[in-house]
């Protein structure tokens, strides 16, 4: 492991063939290139990261840590993917999938690994453009309270009326959680206000996270499908073949996984 770190770039640099050489598989035809090339990614960005403290260094540095993580990745892609995204409101399906090593590669590959090549891209681009993730304590009012409350009210709300579509009682779930998600957003990127330095230039650093994401990750899997996307109840439009719901759904992928890893491994316990 400490020869890895030695020659980082050089190992970053055959990782990132590694990762491209998956994308065009996927070009190829070929159904399984994801879970390839999200590791492979994460890995490359998280070793040029490295001295960041980014994912990649708590891997090296503070694995319990890391591994406690990565199981809070696990258990949160099976319910969102699974019991919400398929089950409940039939938004994305995996076509090519047929045996029990396609739905562990996702939950204990794809979704976690995936994630963390996100933060890593968010870290990467940070660094590129000096707006380091950083924190601040600003005072404590009104407002702040009134955002955070209402920032986790939502995210209670989503799960409990995902507990009620389970139980065969809420109608309608796919319009609840998807306008539920967008309207978390507005808060769950407000709530950064009150504890990042310049957290409307590290707003830009998401967006930008964002689009590369949606371009590195979905533009591959067009026509070749190792998921395929039903219809939503808004933004069917396409762009590239990617619908503009998924578009805007990947800001929430971004902004969870930054919450997430500030709230469980950054600054435990922050409001």
């Amino acid at each position: 492991m400490d020869a890895l770190i030695k020659y980082k770039k050089i190992v970053a640099v055959f990782a990132t063939i590694a990762w491209l050489a998956f994308t065009f598989s996927a070009f190829r035809g070929f159904h399984f290139w994801y879970a390839g090339f999200v590791f492979f990614l994460w890995l490359a960005l998280g070793l040029l990261n490295y001295n960041q403290n980014s994912s990649f260094w708590f891997f090296k540095n503070r694995l319990v840590a890391f591994l406690k993580f990565y199981s809070v990745l696990v258990v949160t892609a099976f319910v969102a993917d699974w019991i919400m995204g398929q089950q409940l409101a039939n938004l994305w399906s995996y076509p090519h999938y047929d045996s029990l090593d396609d739905w562990l590669r996702l939950y204990f590959i794809i979704y976690p690994f995936g994630g963390l090549a996100i933060l890593e891209l968010a870290y990467f681009l940070s660094g590129i453009f000096s707006e380091k993730l950083s924190f601040v304590q600003k005072p404590y009012t009104n407002i702040h309270w009134l955002v955070d409350k209402l920032d986790v009210g939502l995210l209670f709300l989503i799960f409990a009326a995902t507990l009620l579509a389970v139980g065969g009682i809420l109608k309608g779930y796919t319009s609840f959680m998807v306008y539920g998600f967008l309207v978390w957003t507005v808060f769950g990127t407000w709530k950064l206000k009150y504890h990042i330095s310049h957290w409307s230039h590290y707003i830009y650093i998401l967006v930008a996270t964002l689009f590369m994401s949606v371009f590195l990750h979905e533009l591959p899997n067009v026509g070749t499908f190792e998921w395929k996307y039903n219809t939503a109840p808004m933004l069917n439009q396409e762009v590239l073949g990617i619908p503009l719901w998924v578009i805007l759904g990947w800001y929430i992928l971004v902004l969870g996984m930054v919450r997430l890893w500030i709230f469980l491994v950054l600054k435990p316990g922050q409001k």
